[in-house]
Order: C-alpha cells, then sequence, then structure tokens
C-alpha cells in the first residue's frame, strides 16, 4: 500500500467499524463506506487519500467497477446546501456545452449532485487524468483563452439558486480584513502600515472608474493554475468552482494576469522577485482579448488592472490569515511582508504595467 493511502482495506468489503467521530482532514472507514453505498460505483477496488487542495477538504481516489472517482466531503464553511447547489448549476450548465469541467455524479437513488450525511456534504465527480501547470507559454496562453470562453458561457446562464455574493470587490472587505489582521498579528504590523496605503490608493481609482456599476456575470472565483488540469498543454479539466460569484469579469481577468505571472523562486519567499513575469503577464492578457467580447474595453481595463492586482494580492492572503492565522506553509508576518513588497511594486509601476498591455491590445484588435 502507498504511504498516502488510507488504512481502508482496499479489496476487501469495507470495514463498518463504530468510528462515529469525524476527522476534519480525513475519511473514517464507516464514512466512506456508508457514503459510497449512496453511489452506483460496482466493486470498489482501491482508496487513495489524494493531498489537494483544503486539508479541510479531505478527498479521496476511489477506483471502481464503472471508473475513477474523487469523492469530497466539503469543509464546513462551504457545506451550505443552497450555495452548493448554486455552484453546481454552474457546473453542470458548463459541462454540458462542452466546457472541461469534471462531471459530477448522481446520487443512485435520485440523482443528486451532492450527498447530505450527519450535517455534511459530499460530492462525487470523475476522475480527470493530466498534469500540473508547468509555466509553458502554451499552458499559459490556453488558461487565459479557457477563461474568455467561461466568461462568454456564463453570460447565457440563469442559475435556478441565486445566493448572498461576498462583500467587497474581491469578495472580502479589505479594510476590516487588515484592520482584524493587525490587532491579531502584531507581528505583522510593519507590513500592513505597507499594504493599507497601497489598498487605498487602489479604491480610490477603482471607485472613480464606477468598476462596482460594470455588467456582471458569473466567474469562478479562484482562477489559478493549481485549479487547471493540463494535457499536451490544453486543459483538460478546470477544478473547484467553490468560490463562483456575480462579479464584472475584467476583476477574475486580473486576478488570471496576477496568479500567472506570480514569480516565485525557492522556498524563501523573502528572495521571491518583487516584479512579475512579463513575458507571461503578456501571454495571458493577448490570449484572453483574442478570444473576449466586448465585455472588455482593453483601451479603458489596462489601466485599471494594476489596481485590482493589489486588491486581489491582498484579498488572497487576508482570508486564509484570518481564518488559520497563515497563508499555507507562511506564518502571517512572513507572507504579509511578501506582500508588501509586490504591493508597492505595482503601485509604482502602475503606468507602466499599463502602457505594456496597452501595446499588447494592439496585437489583437
Amino acid at each position: 500500500m502507498d504511504k498516502d493511502r488510507t488504512d481502508i482495506p482496499q479489496h476487501e468489503p469495507l470495514d463498518l467499524a463504530s468510528v462515529t467521530r469525524i476527522d476534519p482532514e480525513r475519511f473514517s472507514p464507516r464514512e466512506v463506506s456508508e457514503v459510497c453505498a449512496r453511489f452506483e460505483l460496482g466493486q470498489i477496488t482501491s482508496l487513495r487519500e489524494f493531498n489537494r487542495g483544503s486539508p479541510q477538504s479531505p478527498k479521496l481516489i476511489v477506483e471502481a467497477a464503472r471508473g475513477r472517482f474523487l469523492l469530497k466531503r466539503r469543509s464546513s464553511r462551504t457545506s451550505d446546501p443552497f450555495r452548493v447547489a448554486f455552484v453546481h448549476g454552474v457546473q453542470l450548465f458548463l459541462n454540458a456545452r462542452g466546457f472541461p469541467t469534471p462531471r459530477i455524479i448522481g446520487t443512485r437513488d435520485d440523482n443528486n449532485s451532492m450527498l447530505q450525511r450527519n450535517g455534511l456534504v459530499y460530492e462525487l465527480f470523475q476522475f480527470i487524468e493530466g498534469e500540473p501547470y508547468t509555466g509553458r507559454d502554451g499552458e499559459v496562453a490556453e488558461a487565459a483563452r479557457t477563461l474568455a470562453r467561461l466568461h462568454r458561457l456564463t453570460a447565457e446562464h440563469r442559475p435556478a439558486w441565486v445566493m448572498p455574493q461576498p462583500s467587497g470587490r474581491v469578495g472580502i472587505d479589505l479594510a476590516l480584513a487588515t484592520t482584524m489582521i493587525e490587532s491579531r498579528h502584531p507581528g505583522a504590523r510593519g507590513a500592513l502600515h505597507g499594504i493599507v496605503p497601497a489598498v487605498e490608493q487602489a479604491r480610490r481609482y477603482l471607485d472613480r472608474i464606477a468598476l462596482d456599476r460594470r455588467d456582471v456575470r458569473i466567474v469562478h472565483g479562484d482562477w489559478h493554475p493549481g485549479n487547471l488540469i493540463f494535457r499536451e498543454q490544453r486543459v483538460a479539466a478546470v477544478l473547484d468552482f467553490d468560490s463562483a460569484r456575480y462579479a464584472p469579469p475584467i476583476i477574475e481577468l486580473a486576478n488570471g494576469l496576477l496568479q500567472f505571472s506570480m514569480t516565485r523562486f525557492g522556498p524563501d519567499p523573502a528572495r521571491w522577485p518583487y516584479e512579475p513575469d512579463e513575458a507571461n503577464l503578456r501571454t495571458f492578457w493577448r490570449s484572453y482579448l483574442a478570444e473576449a467580447g466586448d465585455w472588455v474595453d482593453p483601451s479603458q481595463d489596462a489601466e485599471a488592472m494594476p489596481w485590482l492586482m493589489v486588491e486581489l494580492l491582498v484579498a488572497e492572503a487576508a482570508r486564509p490569515i484570518l481564518e488559520t492565522g497563515r497563508f499555507g506553509r507562511l506564518d502571517a508576518e512572513t507572507c504579509l511582508t511578501m506582500i508588501e513588497r509586490k504591493t508597492a511594486w505595482l503601485c509604482q509601476n502602475a503606468g507602466s504595467l499599463r502602457d505594456l498591455l496597452l501595446v499588447e491590445s494592439r496585437h489583437v484588435r
């Protein structure tokens, strides 16, 4: 048995052990047995932990007679059934139109897209084979084109469930978040004293252009390399729609620019470059515009990109720090020091970044 596999037998009937306590980061044998019995899988031959994404949402690769599947237990924070129904509606809509999302497997008795058990929510997906993002130019371009295609399709979606939207332009109230972080993490005050003025500068600009009055549609909400699976530099699957929400598409375009141009070299964030990868910025922007419709105005939106990237960069760090006190393996102070340097670079170079994007726009339109 591989080291990362669970202690559940792989080639025998699952042990209905009297395990009732729920470990937030692992499945119990009884839990898996009862959940899998609610789906039409055939004989299960192996189960393997899939340690990807949030540890608060454990996942298993299930090998069964009917195929290979990914079983996921949602964290308590993301288990609102109405929210899950909204997200699944988006995924089913996209899948029906040929967009690369993993197929949701319905329950045996009522073909429900989610299983609710003991106050928890479970999902089962077709497992998609492929490779992770490696940073090649073709993958960056394909990620941008796929995002534009998603935005085109969701403009037509009319969900049965409309959920309350998160506060703030980027899904979080940044002023409140930074205040709360400062009170909980005094060691991060120095970094925050650099971040807060950058956020305020971005807010003033974005408020002035009335971005919040732009037309909205459903966006993925977490467009980054870890949520894409590739096959020969083509997107084979888009994962994790848990953050899907209504927003102007250019906010997600800015997040794509940020995520696919982020420079990380080595294990020490203090040594990471301040500036984004210019080639990836050019490729992502140009490839998105080539597929996008009139919801993007390059001459105006290029100027908004650096300021949106400031807000998005801070928001990405603030959420997990407020929830766990950390950003992955980084403590709050280390993470926010890195964020401060990157936001300072974006503010200082907003004009040159705008000009770079405008030049690329002329190659497309």
